[in-house]
């Protein structure tokens, strides 16, 4: 055993006993030096900007299953967070999500040859349809209708989007309750 080795393990061995004492008085050393330590390191960060961000890119990399796994847990554990998250991040991005909903109506209006504005105002007029000819009363139970859901959903179908038999009046619980929302 070369004697770098032995020094290293008598110092863990040591560092394992008196682990108490010796947080207390890196605490206090830490707090004595906080504003030197905070310099410090803002420094080292703005000199090794590359470096620290190659560094965390290679971390990402090596542990993204893991990462996955705690935001998935994390989404099924909080889903109220998640969603104010969400709802935050459309209100401050509005124009991320006339992006998203003009993609969308896009793709829905490509197989029918309509723009996507056209679509979204015949796709308005389906749901008032719906509702009329349902007698604006939810079909499930007696409350009154608020949406128009198509029977056969309109991504896997969008031929049958405007097409009036495909959709039938649903108050807000019972239109959770279809798509297994609750």
């Amino acid at each position: 055993m070369l004697f770098g080795e032995k020094k290293r393990i008598s110092d863990k061995k040591y560092y394992d006993t008196h682990r108490p004492q010796i947080q207390i008085y890196e605490r206090k050393r830490y707090l004595k030096n906080r504003n030197k330590i905070l310099e410090d390191r803002k420094k080292y960060r703005e000199e090794n900007k590359e470096k620290i961000y190659w560094r965390k890119r290679k971390y990402r990399e090596e542990h993204r299953e893991e990462d996955l796994e705690r935001k998935r847990i994390y989404r099924l554990e909080n889903p109220e967070k998640v969603r104010e998250g969400k709802k935050r991040h459309r209100l401050a991005h509005p124009e991320m999500k006339l992006a998203s909903d003009l993609r969308h109506l896009t793709k829905l209006g490509f197989p029918l040859k309509l723009s996507p504005f056209v679509y979204r105002h015949a796709l308005s007029a389906w749901s008032k349809t719906v509702k009329k000819l349902g007698n604006g009363l939810c079909q499930l139970c007696p409350n009154p209708a608020k949406i128009s859901h198509h029977i056969i959903h309109k991504s896997k179908y969008p031929g049958l989007s405007l097409n009036v038999n495909n959709g039938i009046p649903l108050c807000d619980p019972c239109h959770s309750e279809v798509h297994g929302w609750f």
